[in-house]
């Protein structure tokens, strides 16, 4: 017996690789990102502590409920569960042990977030980047204001980022070595962050792809790729037997039909309307609009207002299907080529979006005049300086955040596209893995584009870094290279 299990030990630790001990660098990341949510949580508690007490309450009641009652309930009162068909439950099940302590729920979250900057830097290491450029690239990913906002919030998108970071570590693995064991642990990774959050289900077909990368068009990539998608299948199955016993639904979440009638229709109606002039404060009137008809159709007529119910209470699977069948669907039936074309012409502004000005709004809470800043920014498009300068003399803190993670971003895209190139022109694997990274990095603002949160393109940053650090390398080397050049004139 001893010698079997040797072997099967030998053999998780070389699945596990990625998962080896943290060297220097890796170590300072980590704390580098623990000190950050650190200082951003104080700060918080310190000028806005409302927002620290504002978590997302339908997260820990879930998990109160599962610990209290063993119940898998999104409703408060025991005596009325209302079993929960919106969100996944891999997020509720790790809060169990954590639902009377919440500081210790958000250290949790801090830890997440340090390893995904971690496991950022190991993956652009294995990819051919330079160890120090690489750092300095993490580093600022780990400080970046809208992220650590985010680790101060109970919400599933850190462990859903790890999770899948994971998943492209031992893909990569199953590509180098093509041993079915790395795509096993990759296709449960997979199964496992579409258990958090459910938009990695359209992930699952790339289990079936991967294998005729790396092995061709053979039995052998077939058998692959089949095992690797049942994996994924089992992992998901208990969720989607429990909904389809409960309410006749093989499907992973009712969330998608909420999201919509509260942000990607509205959206879309206004700018079918009205084009360019569309606001956010009509979008949201839009919005309530569209919750009053979502109440005639349901046929009930809740005590507080109907916005508050949809966006407090998960709608089910059952009112899902109605809402679909009367709202939804006929929509789509007219307008979904139109809907379609409005999304992707939004890919360019949601991926700009103002998340530095949000951040610095949670945690200062400082009196503030939205209109000033937006239009400076416009200014700033135009090129009217005399504008900017004005803007700038009135020192409004909101305006530099909006401009500085503009800038940010926008050399962070440059980068990570100069990054994906470099990788390409290597060929191999490498070039592989460039083909993948941009289109998880594409692939999760795309899939969030009807909804207006922005942290729910969280996940594709640890790749945009990714190609950060491998464009960054280069531009290193070439600029040492000069400077070495000149001196040796």
């Amino acid at each position: 017996m001893a010698p079997i299990f040797s072997s099967f030990a030998r053999k998780i630790k070389q699945v596990l690789l990625f998962l080896a001990p943290l060297n220097t660098f890796e170590i300072a990341l980590f704390l580098i990102a623990i000190a950050g949510s650190a200082l951003v949580y104080f700060a918080t508690l310190h000028f806005n502590p409302v927002l620290i007490k504002d978590i997302d309450w339908e997260f820990l009641r879930l998990a109160t409920n599962l610990r209290e009652y063993g119940v898998y309930a999104d409703s408060s009162d025991p005596s009325a569960f209302h079993l929960s068909s919106g969100y996944t439950p891999l997020y509720p099940l790790l809060l169990v042990p954590f639902v009377y302590h919440y500081t210790l729920m958000l250290v949790l979250n801090w830890v997440l977030h340090a390893l995904i900057i971690v496991f950022t830097y190991r993956l652009a290491i294995r990819l051919g980047a330079h160890a120090g450029v690489s750092f300095v690239a993490c580093a600022l990913f780990a400080l970046e204001p809208y992220h650590l906002n985010l680790t101060n919030q109970i919400m599933s998108e850190m462990l859903f980022g790890l999770l899948l970071l994971f998943a492209v570590h031992s893909a990569l693995t199953y590509l180098q070595e093509k041993r079915f064991l790395y795509l096993g642990v990759a296709s449960l990774l997979l199964g496992l962050s579409t258990l958090t959050r459910p938009s990695a289900e359209f992930l699952i077909p790339a289990i079936l792809i991967i294998p005729f990368f790396t092995l061709g068009v053979s039995r052998r990539a077939i058998l692959h790729g089949l095992a690797g998608v049942c994996i994924c299948v089992l992992v998901l199955l208990p969720w989607l037997l429990r909904n389809y016993y409960f309410y006749h639904a093989f499907s992973l979440s009712s969330l998608t039909t909420q999201q919509l009638i509260s942000a990607g229709i509205p959206q879309y109606l206004e700018w079918k309307e009205k084009g360019a002039a569309a606001t956010e404060k009509s979008i949201y009137e839009r919005r309530y609009a569209l919750y009053r008809e979502a109440e005639k159709y349901l046929g009930y007529h809740p005590q507080k207002p109907l916005e508050l119910n949809i966006v407090d209470r998960i709608v089910d699977f059952n009112e899902a299907r109605i809402i679909n069948q009367h709202m939804v669907w006929p929509l789509l039936k007219t307008d979904g080529l139109s809907m379609f074309g409005f999304y992707l012409t939004q890919l360019p502004f949601q991926l700009m979006t103002d998340n530095w000005r949000t951040a610095l709004d949670n945690i200062l809470h400082l009196p503030y005049t939205q209109t000033t800043s937006l239009s400076a920014a416009l200014a700033a498009v135009r090129g009217d300086f005399s504008q900017i300068l004005t803007t700038f003399k009135s020192v409004d803190p909101y305006l530099f955040a909006f401009l500085a993670g503009k800038i940010y971003w926008l050399v962070a895209y440059l980068l990570g596209a100069f990054g994906a190139y470099v990788l390409w022109r290597r060929g191999g694997t490498v070039r592989l893995a460039a083909i993948g990274l941009v289109l998880l990095a594409i692939y999760f603002p795309l899939v969030s584009l009807p909804y207006l949160e922005s942290r729910y393109r969280f996940p594709a940053t640890p790749f945009i870094f990714t190609l950060v650090s491998i464009g960054a390398s280069v531009i290193s080397v070439w600029i040492a290279q000069k400077v070495q050049r000149v001196r040796h004139r």
